[in-house]
């Protein structure tokens, strides 16, 4: 079920295609609500597996200072069976600093950390100077900005999230705060899900912390659906056919996002100890296809890549499949054909049915960097990417393929690739014609 990573980044591409021709404002928000899903997100994925709590917290720290492009950073827990709060990692602090800093509540409260462990909000203070409500800090400050976030336990404030010093000099603003908020409230997932099960195996851990992002996330892209559908109301008149093309591909990557985050929560609602049914039905393959290659069209464009589809003489292919993952497979495979093309390259999409009409084969071929013979089976290991085998300079999770024999496999079929290196690959998607799949 985590094909929403490549969803994502689909998602993002074709939105900022469709940003240049709209006005200023829309477009800030909708970028920033992409720029949030985004990098909550690969964090998200990044601390799923992770089951050391230090190693988790230095993953968090490190990701938080190229976010917000800060010096310091320190996340302060507080001690087991205890209140007093130490700071457990830190980024740009002494280590004479982090190893003697014992902090105990007061009440009332008298410094930054204090309130935010006694009120449970998060603090943004522009100036610490004009604030007047905290006592001025020593050391080596470029400002007297900074942002401080809660981390709960069932409501309870178990530690907090500092941050200051910005390279650039700059003062915190909202949208900083929203983010490191966000941060904040995937750490808490992590800290309950390490307390409350610590013997639960790392997939159960990552579940609860998916679900609790599926819940997250509702919002954000259900407002950028309703905003790209406002857009569309506002601004047609005015869009021009290719405009008008974006704005619909953009809308249907956000619905199909939108139903990946209701298929997560409706695991969560189960208790995670039921699978999500999956809603089969028959549909026309042919269709699918041409759609898909539709909406990368204008990525290869922009690449210099020509999409062939080189379909079958009958008017339609039907299968019975469900047709969002079978779509996401099918945009993972075509896209990184595009993406890890050549210059001026081609990639062709062809079919082939089994003699007796139960078998249906796709074959996405490219003529792009080629894969060596001993990485064609670790492509679709978790984590691992075409990029980092043959050292292209592509960002890549190193998830999409692995998702997608994930996919294929749950519907009784199978992914292959022939490649040489240099030459370009070809993946073969065999999936049966006429098989309803269990849910």
């Amino acid at each position: 079920m985590d094909y929403g990573v490549f969803q994502m980044d689909e998602l993002k591409e074709q939105i900022h295609a469709l940003l240049g021709g709209i006005q200023e404002k829309q477009r800030t928000v909708i970028e920033r609500y992409l720029f949030e899903l985004s990098a909550v997100y690969q964090l998200a994925r990044e601390i799923s597996t992770c089951a050391d709590l230090d190693n988790c917290l230095k993953i968090v720290a490190e990701r938080i200072a190229q976010l917000f492009s800060v010096e310091t950073v320190s996340i302060v827990l507080k001690e087991e069976h205890s209140d007093i709060l130490k700071i457990r990692c830190a980024r740009g602090l002494s280590e004479e600093i982090v190893e003697n800093t014992i902090i105990e509540e007061e009440d009332p409260p008298k410094t930054i950390i204090h309130w935010v462990i006694k009120t449970g909000k998060p603090l943004l203070v522009e100036d610490l100077v004009r604030d007047g409500r905290f006592p001025i800090r020593r050391g080596r400050y470029y400002n007297n900005s900074l942002l401080s976030v809660p981390l709960k336990e069932k409501e309870k404030v178990i530690g907090v999230i500092n941050i200051n010093n910005k390279t650039s000099r700059e003062v915190f603003n909202l949208n900083d705060l929203s983010l490191l908020t966000k941060i904040g409230e995937l750490l808490s997932v992590y800290l309950e899900s390490i307390t409350e099960h610590r013997k639960k195996t790392i997939p159960n851990v990552k579940e609860e912390i998916v679900s609790h992002l599926s819940h997250e996330f509702k919002v954000p892209v259900t407002v950028i659906d309703e905003v790209l559908e406002m857009l569309v109301e506002e601004l047609n008149p005015t869009l021009n056919d290719r405009q008008k093309r974006l704005f619909a591909l953009a809308r249907q990557s956000t619905q199909r996002l939108k139903r990946f985050v209701e298929d997560w929560l409706t695991y969560a609602k189960n208790g995670g100890n039921k699978k999500v049914a999956i809603e089969g039905k028959f549909f026309d393959l042919v269709s699918t296809v041409k759609h898909v290659i539709y909406s990368l069209d204008i990525l290869a464009v922009n690449k210099g890549v020509v999409i062939k589809g080189l379909f079958p003489h009958s008017a339609e292919l039907k299968i019975w499949a469900n047709e969002d993952e079978i779509t996401q497979v099918l945009v993972n495979l075509i896209h990184n054909a595009v993406k890890y093309n050549k210059e001026n390259g081609t990639v062709e999409v062809s079919f082939e049915v089994s003699e007796n009409k139960d078998l249906v084969k796709i074959y996405v071929s490219d003529t792009g960097i080629g894969i060596s013979p001993e990485n064609r089976e670790k492509i679709f290991q978790r984590y691992n990417s075409a990029a980092g085998f043959n050292g292209d300079n592509v960002d890549s999770h190193g998830l999409g393929l692995y998702i997608s024999r994930e996919i294929i496999r749950r519907h009784g079929g199978e992914i292959n690739v022939v490649s040489e290196v240099g030459k370009g690959s070809t993946f073969i998607v065999s999936l049966p014609q006429k098989k309803q799949i269990e849910g």
